[in-house]
């Protein structure tokens, strides 16, 4: 009978891992935008302090798999970020990935010019804490640029 028990007890342990593993998954560029687009329309609704409030949290709509959002001004400047709150009123729009490539400038120049669109650049993802290729929309929504992205690799 204890056996049986210990067997029992082990097999739970692993179904609540495997209900844990299963329950993450890696988002994709659709999902990604999908998310853009969602928080350009929360912010446009409800306004920058409610918006914002809801992209910075680290669980809610705008917090899943391994996405979340930021958002930026044309300076630069961090004005809501899901994935590292310390990153919140910093301002560079030269800023560039691990290899140099200046994507916060492109994601500036393109949302002033289209509206919307993509870039890809090479960014550390707050739940492996490395850094991979990501791909990331995003949305010209009056004085901001909304923005998400899914990791690629």
């Amino acid at each position: 009978m204890r056996k049986v028990l210990i067997w029992v007890a082990v097999l739970c342990f692993f179904a609540g891992v495997c209900e844990e593993l299963h329950a993450y998954r890696k988002a994709t560029s659709a999902d990604a935008k999908a998310m853009a687009e969602k928080a350009a329309q929360y912010l446009t609704t409800n306004g920058k302090e409610k918006a914002f409030e809801q992209f910075g949290r680290s669980q809610g709509p705008f917090r899943t798999d391994d996405l979340y959002v930021f958002v930026l001004n044309f300076n630069g400047e961090m004005l809501a970020h899901g994935g590292n709150p310390k990153m919140v009123g910093k301002t560079d729009a030269e800023w560039t990935d691990p290899d140099g490539k200046p994507f916060v400038r492109k994601i500036i120049d393109v949302a002033k010019a289209e509206g919307n669109g993509w870039v890809e650049y090479r960014w550390t993802n707050p739940a492996t804490k490395k850094v991979h290729q990501k791909r990331t929309y995003f949305v010209k929504t009056g004085d901001f640029i909304v923005c998400c992205g899914a990791y690629m690799d």
